[in-house]
Formats: structure tokens, C-alpha cells, sequence
């Protein structure tokens, strides 16, 4: 199983308000979808190796290219 990388809180956090969003009213439900539904491809395109993350949800300071290196 793939490691998760550090932009999965993110991820959570996608799905976390899509999810208190769902209620009441019609556009709420729809909103909440809609948040929710990018989060879970975001979850997919996790466990996806050819897919890098986007620029901004990286995490600063990380090197993948140096990620094996012995320091």
C-alpha cells in the first residue's frame, strides 16, 4: 500500500466539509456534493503513482528526487 504524502490533510479537509455541509436545503446538499466528490478523487488520485500533486498542495521543504538519499 502507498504511502500517504502530507498533503492528504487537505484531502480530509475536503471531505470533512463537504460532509457537514449535507443538510437542510437543496443547494447545500448540492454544495456538499460537490465538495465531497473532489475530495474522494483526490483520495483516488492519491493511491495513483504517475499523478504528482499539485504545486500548492505540496508540502515546502520536500524533496521526492532526494528521498532516498542517506544523510
Amino acid at each position: 500500500m502507498p504511502e500517504l504524502r502530507p498533503s492528504s490533510n487537505s484531502i480530509v479537509v475536503y471531505i470533512f466539509i463537504g460532509t457537514i455541509i449535507l443538510h437542510d436545503h437543496v443547494l447545500r446538499i448540492i454544495a456538499g456534493s460537490i465538495i465531497g466528490f473532489i475530495g474522494l478523487c483526490y483520495v483516488v488520485l492519491e493511491f495513483i503513482p504517475s499523478v504528482e500533486p499539485p504545486e500548492n498542495m505540496r508540502s515546502a521543504g520536500s524533496d521526492y528526487e532526494n528521498a532516498t538519499e542517506t544523510i
